[in-house]
Formats: structure tokens, sequence, C-alpha cells
């Protein structure tokens, strides 16, 4: 029978230390072992020795380069492993010109990864936003101090990595980090059974996959983890993905035990079909939670005691509440516009922006007027701005557009950069309808090395102004128009923009993405594809 799964977390403690004891403590479950370097105590053998013997029969190893690189063992601890892998430079050829020598200078941190590779270990590689940046973005270990001879030698250690086809992705602090790890490594690790009250979700139009919104998601972690922090008002015009920005969040809250909640328990009020209605009521989630909550009788009282003591049931424990597409029942732009119809929302949002041991949070396309006193107090107001260039190149490049001809190209490409902010630059005006319309996935062939030959493949989308085409692999935004009027992809007009919402002010500073989706497996970057609009 098979003993408990063994991970170990590779980091610079001196740098890293916050981040790898969080991560310990949400990977923690009672048939797994995590293990760090500080558990290796030289007893009748170098410390090197002992990482390897472990990283051998490892089932993951998780491992961090920032800046720092840690000690380096000494030439005498470095022999032996030599000598026992003589192959180490043909199996990992970016380290063979260092193995020439006696000490090729790697620290025991990157030691652990090299280890890992050789092995055939799964190695998950995670990097700070700010690795390559002079200013320090990321918290970092009081401990740490910068050395630019380490922050070089990790540099050129990232590129060993690199080349070695390893690299995952980075982080922007501690929480960040962990989301990134768990959601990576959820085939490897053993099931962790949850005592969690959780209601099966009503939330819809949710992603597969979020990307370009890891600050948006940071902003709900602090929340969650500030004892001050009562409510958060998820806040964008349609199509932004509110709604998969949440449902993500909550599928990491999840991941992580759900980070101290007793309760969570969500409602979409869409699921009503409220969007649609005249006059849109809340008596249907006032009755469905006033019961899930134990309430005795969920008709008892006035609309806004019914509210009001909802508050109060979900105050008490830390609850997680979701209330998911509330500007059906809000006023439209107007002398009133923001504040909510219903009675019992008020009461349920003024008592909970008072008084709450959890987080409520709600997603619309309004501010929510009844709470205005509370923001910037107890509750925070979170509007989702348009994705960066950057994220609109990778999000290209994951659809498919990753050749120039026959040259291949980067996420970070120029040329794609320029095409994911095409629709904004050509018609700024047009920027708050340029998330809407529903496009169909064409059949998916072999990938080609240019858009102009051969059948279309897998559907990206690219935007110019108010109408949308299909593509594929492409370089410049007006050879996407062309090379689909020429295989004869058809456009799909954008309908008026539904609903009483105003669209976000003219964005400033770095020109902004929105509008390029990828379709067929509902993924998500920054705005929804495909299907009815989301929220």
């Amino acid at each position: 029978m098979r003993g408990n799964k063994k991970l170990f977390l590779s980091a610079v403690s001196s740098e890293f230390a916050s981040h790898r004891n969080l991560l310990a403590a949400d990977l923690k479950r009672p048939d797994l072992d995590v293990a760090v370097q500080e558990d290796f105590v030289v007893t009748g053998g170098t410390t090197l020795d002992k990482l390897d013997n472990y990283i051998r029969h490892c089932d993951a190893v998780i491992h961090l380069i920032g800046k720092a690189a840690g000690a380096v063992p000494e030439g005498p601890a470095v022999a032996p492993l030599l000598a026992k892998y003589p192959d180490l430079g043909a199996r990992l050829p970016p380290l063979a010109e260092y193995l020439r020598e006696p000490q090729p200078g790697f620290s025991y941190t990157q030691w652990e990864a090299y280890l890992a590779i050789y092995h055939r270990r799964p190695l998950f590689v995670y990097t700070p936003t700010d690795l390559e940046l002079d200013a320090l973005h990321v918290p970092r270990d009081a401990r740490f101090g910068f050395s630019p001879s380490e922050a070089q030698s990790q540099q050129e250690h990232y590129r060993r990595i690199s080349a070695l086809a390893h690299d995952r992705g980075q982080f922007l602090n501690e929480e960040r980090l962990s989301s990134a790890v768990l959601r990576d490594l959820v085939e490897i690790l053993p099931r962790l059974e949850s005592t969690v009250n959780v209601r099966p979700t009503q939330l819809r139009h949710t992603a597969e996959r979020l990307i370009g919104r890891d600050e948006d998601l940071s902003r709900l972690d602090a929340a969650w983890n500030d004892p001050h922090k009562n409510v958060v008002i998820v806040r964008a015009f349609g199509g932004m993905g509110k709604t998969s920005l949440v449902a993500t969040w909550m599928a990491e809250l999840a991941l992580k035990n759900w980070r101290g909640a007793e309760r969570v328990f969500d409602w979409s009020f869409y699921s009503q079909g409220t969007r649609e209605q005249g006059a849109a009521s809340a008596d249907t989630f006032m009755a469905e939670a006033l019961r899930a909550f134990g309430d005795l009788d969920p008709t008892l009282g006035s609309p806004w005691d019914r509210g009001a003591r909802l508050a109060s049931l979900v105050s008490e424990p830390r609850c997680l509440l979701v209330l998911d597409g509330l500007e059906p029942l809000q006023h439209p732009p107007g002398p009133m516009e923001g504040q909510l119809k219903d009675a019992g929302l008020s009461a349920l949002l003024k008592g909970l922006a008072a008084r709450n041991a959890g987080l409520c949070v709600v997603t619309t396309r309004e501010k929510v007027d009844d709470i205005k006193q509370h923001y910037g107090r107890t509750a925070d107001d979170l509007e989702l701005s348009y994705l960066t260039d950057l994220a609109g190149a990778a999000l290209l490049f994951d659809a498919g557009a990753r050749r120039a001809g026959a040259m291949a190209i980067a996420p970070d490409d120029k040329e794609l950069q320029a095409a994911s902010r095409e629709g904004l630059r050509r018609q700024p005006h047009r920027q708050n309808h340029l998330d809407r319309g529903d496009l169909e996935r064409t059949k998916p062939t072999t990938p080609r090395h240019d858009l102009d030959h051969g059948p279309p493949g897998h559907a990206i989308v690219a935007q110019h102004g108010p109408r949308r085409t299909k593509a594929t692999h492409t370089t410049s935004p007006r050879r996407i128009t062309a090379a689909a009027r020429k295989h004869g992809h058809r456009y799909i007009d954008q309908p008026p923009h539904q609903g009483h919402a105003h669209g976000p002010p003219q964005q400033r500073g770095a020109a902004m993405f929105h509008g390029v989706v990828s379709h067929g497996t509902d993924r998500l970057w920054g705005c929804r594809a495909g299907g009815r609009p989301a929220a």
C-alpha cells in the first residue's frame, strides 16, 4: 500500500518565508507530506545529498524564483552529486557548460529545481511579477536584502529553467501564489474533505480560465482577510466578467477549504429572469435565504423586517454571501440612480455594511447608493477595468495566434498587443459596446502557419469598432479583417447595449483591451465569450 504523497517547497526563506508558510498551510492534508529545505538537517550526510534523496521520490516540487539565490553548497558537497549523475549535463543541456567546473556555482535552491527535472519529477515554477524589474512590488520577508550578484544569478537560473520548458507563471502576493499552486496541483493533491456548509452555486456565465484579473482577485482576497471589510461591490457594465471573476475567486477559496468560512451562500438574480422583468422582485431570494439560514417563518413581517432579520442571521457566523446581478433591482439613471427598489435588499445590505463577521460580495452595473456612506470604510467599490494590451496579446496567443508567417511569436508580441487594442483605438466612443454579441465557433482544423491560406481553424475574435470577426493565426488587426473576409467569416452585428447602466468613463493612461475572446471552452479573458452576454 502506497504511503503519503510527498511535496517539496523550494524557495529562499529569507525572501519568501511567509509565502511558503501560507502555501504549506493551504496544502496541509492528512495523507500529504510537505517538506522544505530546512527539514534536512545534516546528520551523517550533506544537505545536498538529503535533498536529492527526498526530491527523487516526490510527487511534485514547487519552485519559487525570486531575486535571492540563497546559500551555495561547497565544492566537496557538490562533487559526489556530479559523480553520482555523470549524465546531468546531457539530460539538462542548459547546465552543461557550468557542470564542466568542479563548482558550478548553483545555490541549494537552484539545485532543487535541477534535481527535480533530472529525476523527471513534476516541477511547478513560479516567479514574482517584479522578477525582471528594478523596483520591488511583490511583498518579501523582513530578512530580505537585495544583492545585485544574487539577482543576476537568479536571472541566469530563470533563463535555464525557461529553456527547459518549466516556466509556469507569476504571482503578485502570497494569496495569488497559493491559488495558482492549488489550481495547478489539483490532479496531484489528495482530496480535501470540507465541513463548511456550502449551498450548490447558482452562478452562471462562469469561465474555465481567467487571464488578466490577478489584481482584482487580490482585492477580493484582501477583503476576505480584512476583519473590517463587510461588503464588496464588483461593478462594471455587461460582459466584462463580473460573475466569472467572483466565481473564479470562490473556486480558489474552495481549494483553500474556504479560508475560515463557516457558511457559503450565493444567489443569481439572473437565474430568475429578472434581467428581463419590468418589475423585478427579491421575494424569492429573501424567502430562500431566510429558510437556509434557519429563520422560523420566512414570510413574517414587512420586506424591510425580513431583510433586517436576514442581515442578523448572515452576519453572526463567518459567512460568504454572494449576490450576483443586482442591477435589475436598482433604479436606472435619474434622480434615484443606483438605489435599490426592494426594501428588503436595502435593509440586508445596510445591515451587513454596518456589521458582518464575514463578507458580502455583490456584482452589479451600478454603485449601490444605499450603502454609499460605507464606501472606503466597511464597504469597497471594485470597478473592473479593461484588460491591458499585454493581457490582450496573451489572449490572442493562447487562442492560437502564435506565428507571423513562418516565424514564431511570443505572447507579448507587439503586433498582438496592437491587435488587442484595435477596436478601442479605432472607435473609442464605442468602448461601452465592445463586449456584446454572440459568436459561434468554427470547426477545429489542423493549425495553420498563416491565416491567408487554408480553411478556418479554431475561432478567435478581433474587434473593429462595433463589429466582430472570426480569425485564426494572424499578426495585425487589418490582416485579421482582410483574411476573415477572404475566407468568408461572417460579421455579427452587436446588439444595442441592453439595460440602463452607463459604461465606465473614458480610460486614461495605457491603451486598454476589451473584446478579443476565445470560444469553445467558455474561457474568459476579462470579458465573457459566447452564449448569452454575461453580467
